[in-house]
């Protein structure tokens, strides 16, 4: 088997085949052996071999990038590669109209606010997105709406949906539009409303089952146990869109994963469309910071890794066609950068109209790289510095073999906790880039014994 960080290409090969390949290319990774391996692994003379190789093996590793042309530099490749993605990337807005909220989550890392979006600074949005579009290469729009709880601000997210997608047709351009939610005010009225809207996903959130999740995640007013109800809108909105389940994992919820994930088998949630995925709550950086004893650190997160994968890909009778480890964690990535806060036309707007790269920063006016009744001004820091990021200028990243996989890690973790923040992405693809690998391979070869 021969995977290709660069091209993502994941080639079978005969045994008999493979002995003969095993001198072109690099020592197979191994876990805990060292990542870093340099690109031009040719300089050793072994790509002068490869005239040698029957032109039946030799096609599609050509096809899959394992075999380049002697003089091109696959390090330039994979950057060239990425800025263009960053440029061409569609014009995306995350808008959150208000950061209010009708739950109380003890470890939000937001500030609540009940400010919803004003008719002057939807205006202003509408007018900056029309002139971003103009000079987009990209003929598509991404909308994401974003809280808070953006179903508490129902009335300004249908205003601009239909005012974005007046835009979009005017400009001859493709809408698409997402919302993050806790669910509970997503019921089939509302899901038939924001189909109107051009919603077509919904990325919903939950701590566990009904006991963990109701102990957790408390309503503002007082009300009623919410697990059911969010249960049920989950499965009538998947009837008709899209549905992401966010699992929260913290130290308080954390012994719960394996419930939860028997619970969505017995309910069938794979074969609906209803994909679960595990996030860890985490207290190193700004998200979470006041709560370090619920923070999940990440050899912790690792046993969730873990159990989703055990879990997820044992055989159910109830549940045949569960997922796998490789699908949760969407293995291999298909895009060449790392975050969406860094493709050139992507920004996060407050309520207020500030405007953001990174969403996890949209309640602190402090780092906002703009607003939107201002044209963009590169003299803005913060600004500068997203769209300035590099992964290729720091010197542990561009000579490792995940690079093209991993691209820097999250580029607001190495901002704020500096060659820290970098090592968890590091940590994260040396330790579990060859059970992905075995998976995916897994998936491809024999469909119906991963599942």
């Amino acid at each position: 088997m021969l995977f290709n960080a660069a091209s993502t290409a994941l080639l079978t090969v005969e045994a008999s085949d493979f002995e003969a390949l095993e001198d072109l290319f690099p020592t197979p990774l191994l876990e805990g052996s060292p990542v870093r391996a340099p690109f031009e692994t040719r300089g050793n003379g072994r790509m002068a071999v490869s005239a040698e190789i029957p032109e039946r093996i030799a096609k599609p590793l050509r096809e899959g990038g394992f075999i380049v042309p002697r003089d091109l530099n696959e390090r330039d490749f994979v950057k060239t590669r990425y800025n263009i993605a960053r440029m061409r990337a569609p014009l995306r807005f995350v808008v959150a109209p208000t950061l209010d909220c009708n739950f109380n989550c003890f470890y939000c890392f937001e500030a609540k606010s009940k400010e919803k979006m004003s008719p002057e600074v939807q205006d202003s949005l509408a007018s900056f997105v029309a002139s971003r579009l103009k000079v987009s290469s990209s003929r598509n729009l991404t909308v994401e709406w974003y809280g808070g709880e953006p179903l508490l601000a129902l009335d300004v997210l249908r205003n601009l949906s239909f005012r974005f997608r007046n835009l979009c047709q005017t400009s001859g351009a493709a809408y698409n539009a997402a919302l993050v939610t806790n669910g509970l005010l997503l019921d089939r009225a509302t899901v038939g409303a924001l189909s109107d809207c051009g919603i077509r996903s919904y990325h919903v959130t939950l701590d566990g089952t009904a006991e963990v999740h109701d102990g957790r995640r408390v309503p503002a007013a007082d009300a009623a146990p919410t697990f059911d109800a969010i249960v049920a809108n989950i499965e009538a909105a998947s009837e008709s869109a899209q549905v992401n389940v966010r699992l929260n994992v913290g130290r308080s919820n954390r012994d719960a994963v394996g419930s939860f994930l028997r619970f969505t088998r017995e309910r069938g949630w794979s074969r609906r469309g209803i994909e679960v995925y595990p996030a860890p709550i985490f207290g190193s950086s700004s998200p979470c910071m006041g709560y370090p004893d619920e923070a999940l650190p990440e050899e912790e997160f690792d046993s969730v890794l873990d159990e989703f994968c055990s879990v997820e890909s044992a055989p159910s009778p109830a549940m045949p066609d569960s997922a796998d480890l490789a699908e949760i964690l969407s293995f291999p990535p298909g895009r060449h950068y790392t975050c969406e806060a860094l493709a050139y036309n992507s920004y996060a707007v407050s309520p207020n109209g500030s405007l953001f790269k990174c969403p996890l920063e949209i309640d602190d006016d402090q780092k906002a790289v703009g607003h939107v009744s201002r044209p963009l001004d590169l003299y803005n820091v913060s600004l500068l510095r997203w769209l300035s990021f590099d992964p290729f200028s720091v010197s542990e990243c561009k000579d490792c073999l995940f690079v093209p996989l991993c691209l820097g890690g999250c580029p607001k973790k190495l901002f704020e906790e500096g060659d820290a923040g970098r090592r968890s992405a590091c940590r994260f693809w040396s330790k579990r880039f060859s059970a992905l690998l075995s998976l995916a391979a897994r998936r491809h070869l024999h469909p119906a014994a991963a599942r």
